[in-house]
């Protein structure tokens, strides 16, 4: 989710109820200039629900560790989707008060993650560090991109609509190279083809990777150098899915003949 900032005092927020709200938590005059700059896009990295009024984890550059919640009244939508990293996390605060949360996995399951992170906690800085630059990646601009494509069967299928669309699952250890990866789409065809004859059904898949790290990839030929493969270990696996950009489209399905 991407925000681009439009007010940055609380003066500019015309409506008196919604700015009398969010003075409860910024105690500032009213013209004081908040350190958010006006035009500016900002990922967001999680989103908390206070009194059903949300507040976007925001960073203030690059290279900040340390986000901060800010009120949505001093921004703008440009991109509404939802991190694939964002899980629900629901708090007790008191006997009746409960506090929502969007944040990554590890954020959600220890209720002492951001007092930690405050606290420059290396494992925790880390770990914040790693999913954001995750998040960067998953909203940055559009950039070159090479269409790959790859059999999958129906197992494999159903895992890749849970991640709806958007990642390949994890290796089995009987199988743990992703393989084949190819560009081009007739050999992808004939690789679907044979995987339908042995495993009931194929499906023949296509996605977008980037240029820029698929050009780093080193690709095996087969068939007398007709053909090239990418072969995907499972320790790349991450990062491979990391740089598929949209998602994985089926684009033929070949029952067994």
């Amino acid at each position: 989710m991407k925000v681009v900032c439009k007010y940055n005092r609380l003066m500019d927020i015309e409506d008196n109820k919604t700015r009398g709200y969010i003075s409860q938590y910024i105690h500032v005059a009213l013209d004081f200039i908040l350190n958010l700059d006006i035009s500016r896009e900002y990922t967001v990295y999680g989103i908390e629900f206070r009194d059903n009024r949300p507040y976007y984890y925001l960073c203030d550059s690059d290279n900040d560790w340390h986000p901060t919640a800010w009120s949505s009244e001093f921004f703008e939508i440009i991109d509404n989707r939802p991190s694939f990293f964002w899980r629900l996390a629901i708090d007790k605060i008191g006997k009746s008060k409960i506090e929502t949360s969007l944040i990554f996995k590890e954020w959600a399951e220890d209720p002492r993650f951001f007092e930690n992170l405050t606290d420059d906690d290396p494992i925790t800085v880390e770990l914040f560090c790693k999913y954001k630059s995750l998040m960067d990646n998953e909203f940055s601009p559009p950039s070159a991109t090479i269409t790959c494509y790859r059999p999958a069967g129906q197992r494999e299928l159903d895992l890749i609509a849970n991640s709806e669309y958007q990642r390949w699952p994890c290796r089995q250890p009987n199988q743990p190279i992703f393989d084949p990866v190819v560009t081009n789409e007739e050999y992808a065809l004939e690789l679907t083809q044979w995987h339908s004859d042995t495993a009931g059904i194929g499906y023949l898949t296509k996605f977008d990777m980037s240029l820029d790290y698929i050009s780093r990839q080193k690709f095996k030929s087969v068939d007398d150098k007709v053909h090239s493969e990418w072969w995907v270990g499972p320790q790349e696996l991450e990062e491979f899915n990391n740089n598929i950009i949209g998602k994985i489209e089926v684009i033929e399905e070949i029952p067994r003949h």
